[in-house]
Order: C-alpha cells, then structure tokens, then sequence
C-alpha cells in the first residue's frame, strides 16, 4: 500500500512539474512576444519626443508657488535653474534615473559650448526637501567652457533645430522604462527622449562625445566629431523633410 500510495505521489508530483515548465514556457513567450513588439515599435519611433507643456518659471511670489507646486514642477525649475545659463540659444540637458545632472548648451553671446554638472542630483536634494522646503539645499554646479568656430556653431543649432522641429508624438504601444531622460531644446522649443532609435541613439552619442570635449577644454575633439556632425544633420534634416511632405 505504501509502495502504491509512493507510486501515486510521484505520477502527481510529475503532472505538477509538466504544468509548471508549460505555464512557464507560454509565460516565457508572452514576454518574448511583448518585447518584441516593444522594440519593433521603439524603433519605428526613431525621433524625439515634442515636449507640450514647458516647464513654468518661477512667479514672481516663489514661496507662494513652491508651496503649491508639486514636486516634479519643482525639481524642472530647478535644474533648469542650475544647469541652463541664461543666453543659451540651444541645448540638451541629462537627466538620468539614478546619478546626477549635467547640460551641454550654446551661449550665443560667448559664442562657446558650456558644459554644466551638478555635483550630486538635483532630484535627490529636491526629494529630501519635499516635506519641508526650509531644508532644501541647491546642489553646487560646476561649470566647463570651450569656445566654438562660428561655422561649427552654425551647424549644431541646425542639427539641433531639425531635431527638435521634427519632433514626433510617441506612439501608444511603445513602453517607456524607467532611466535617463534627455532634452533637447531651441529656443522656447523642447523635445525629448529616452534613447529608443538608432538616429536618436546616434544623436545621443554624439553629445556625449560633444560633452567630453567641451569638459576636458579640447579643440581637437571638436574637429574628430565634424563628421558625425555633418552625416547628423543631413539624416535629422532629410528625416523633417520626410515628416513634412
């Protein structure tokens, strides 16, 4: 009896496996299928992202407005605050999930490239203070400059405007994660993305890279990315020309 009852427990025991290893498997699929279909329209939408809604300046009672802001709203005027200098004709501002801020924007008046961090994360600071705005402490920025030829010049703010102009709505189906958000703006005009496309992640590269030169001071690296520059423009700028017929 204790043999059959044996016998019985280890025919259960194995029908119990089998339908775990199938329900795991269909599982498996589904995710596969699901991810699938999330890359194949992330890359579908290999453009940025138009930004709607511009972050609100601070009014001209700040107390009043921080106590009624919420705390996104708060955290955008801030590092738009910390990292944007006022004569920035265009730009692009880093913003990752989980380390600290940086920009890389265009003074028109300097004519030069600036590169602003800040030296811990705007959002962990703004985060802490949330419950009481009296122990809110501004992270401490700090600041790289590298002068740019006007033909250079000329050529990212092009770059930059085809990319912001061309713009697309993000399409429904695709899944955005959690991680760095980066913004691109001209002007008044903002666009964004989260790094989804292959002329986007080209893009993305390319600032890094732009990044690197304006913080280590050298005009060489300016010269090494002019390629790239030039092969952008002409891709974001035949992509508008597309989106426009």
């Amino acid at each position: 009896m204790k043999a059959k009852v044996y016998s019985l427990h280890t025919h259960v025991s194995s029908a119990c496996r089998l339908s775990c290893k199938r329900y795991h498997s269909i599982v498996l699929a589904a995710a596969l299928l699901s991810t699938a279909s999330w890359l194949s329209s992330a890359v579908a939408q290999d453009a940025l992202v138009p930004v709607v809604r511009p972050c609100r300046g601070l009014s001209s009672s700040r107390q009043e407005r921080q106590k009624k802001a919420p705390i996104l709203d708060i955290y955008e005027q801030e590092w738009r605050r910390l990292l944007v200098p006022h004569a920035s004709a265009f730009g692009m501002v880093c913003r990752p999930s989980f380390s600290r801020e940086y920009a890389l924007t265009y003074d028109s008046i300097g004519r030069r490239l600036v590169c602003t961090e800040a030296d811990t994360s705007v959002w962990s600071c703004v985060y802490r203070a949330q419950h009481d705005r009296s122990k809110y402490q501004a992270p401490r920025v700090q600041r790289y400059e590298l002068s740019v030829p006007d033909s250079m010049s000329l050529q990212l703010r092009k770059l930059w405007t085809a990319a912001v102009t061309g713009a697309q709505k993000r399409d429904r189906n695709v899944l955005m994660l959690d991680g760095t958000t980066w913004d691109f703006f001209v002007g008044e005009r903002t666009a964004r993305t989260h790094g989804t496309g292959e002329r986007v992640s080209k893009l993305l590269q390319f600032v890094t890279h732009l990044a690197q030169a304006v913080r280590k001071g050298e005009p060489a690296g300016l010269d090494a990315l002019t390629p790239d520059l030039n092969e952008l423009m002409e891709c974001f700028t035949q992509a508008l020309a597309d989106k426009n017929r």
